[in-house]
């Protein structure tokens, strides 16, 4: 017989480390928000209904705002928008009108 008078707990650590491979800046952004994780995990975001678009789409909005806000940009900036594909997924490239394109420019 089981004893079931105390839950099994499961626990399990990873360490990823911040990719050397992009920009100080966005390593910085990286790290900051890889700290919320656990308090994200431990609090999930409550997520409208799978049928409610107006819900969504407000939730959406108020991510895209947070993200901007995370990497302190505006979001009324004068950019160029550039759909690309790569292999099967459509991005975009955002290139703020004067911003550095050269091969040394922080990406984010």
């Amino acid at each position: 017989m089981t004893d079931t008078t105390q839950p099994e707990v499961l626990e399990l650590t990873r360490t990823i480390r911040v990719p050397p491979s992009v920009s100080p800046e966005a390593q910085a952004a990286i790290a900051m928000g890889s700290a919320m994780v656990p308090d994200r995990l431990a609090a999930p975001a409550a997520f409208p209904a799978r049928d409610d678009t107006a819900g969504w789409k407000a939730t959406i909005a108020m991510m895209d705002e947070n993200i901007a806000m995370g990497f302190g940009m505006r979001v009324d900036v004068d950019a160029a928008v550039e759909k690309v594909r790569i292999g099967e997924v459509d991005v975009y490239r955002i290139t703020p009108s004067g911003a550095d394109a050269s091969a040394e420019a922080p990406v984010y």
